[in-house]
């Protein structure tokens, strides 16, 4: 019985342990970014030594993966699929973007820090490949309906759905988000 009370005792502190590596490694690239985030970084605000974060997370690949999903899981983007049962193309996109540019609003210092730092990082390729992914999905839910060319309509679909196209309209022109939805919107009307 002792014997089988310690080794849930050690499971259960190996699995805070992990969780605090995660934890800090997720605040550190919300607020320094993932190139300012070191392994000693995480160790000191994990209140763990480096070598117990190699021990839980062997390369930055895994240590990246187990953080970003895990504030995926706590900040799923829009679904996409949901879009997919307006039947009206213009109303679909505009509930599409709404969700999507609220979505940036609510997650933009993470998201701006992945999306602007990690693309060069090796250790962020699964995170890109997921997030195309989800913007192609998008696209293609957006496009149905359309009759323009389908490339000319998918490339402009996977424009008008990125982080820096919202950030460029809400941040550096001053656009609200509704504003920015009806902008978009019409230049997709007038060019697909």
């Amino acid at each position: 019985m002792p014997r089988a009370y310690k080794q849930a005792k050690r499971a259960n502190t190996a699995a805070e342990t992990r969780r605090r590596i995660i934890d800090a490694t997720i605040e550190l690239h919300r607020t320094l970014g993932p190139r300012e985030t070191t392994v000693a970084e995480i160790a000191r605000v994990a209140g763990v030594g480096r070598v117990t974060v190699y021990k839980h997370f062997p390369d930055d690949a895994a240590l990246v993966m187990a953080s970003q999903s895990q504030w995926l899981a706590q900040h799923p983007p829009p679904d996409a699929g949901q879009w997919a049962m307006i039947l009206d193309p213009d109303a679909r996109l505009r509930v599409a973007l709404r969700e999507l540019y609220l979505w940036y609003a609510d997650t933009e210092p993470m998201t701006g820090n992945v999306l602007r730092e990690g693309a060069g990082m090796p250790a962020f390729t699964a995170v890109y490949s997921l997030l195309r992914v989800h913007i192609r999905e998008g696209a293609e839910i957006l496009a149905a309906g359309r009759i323009s060319d389908p490339d000319w309509t998918l490339a402009t679909l996977n424009v008008v759905q990125s982080y820096d196209t919202w950030r460029v309209l809400v941040h550096d022109m001053g656009l609200t988000l509704g504003e920015a939805v009806e902008l978009v919107a019409g230049w997709v009307r007038a060019v697909v």
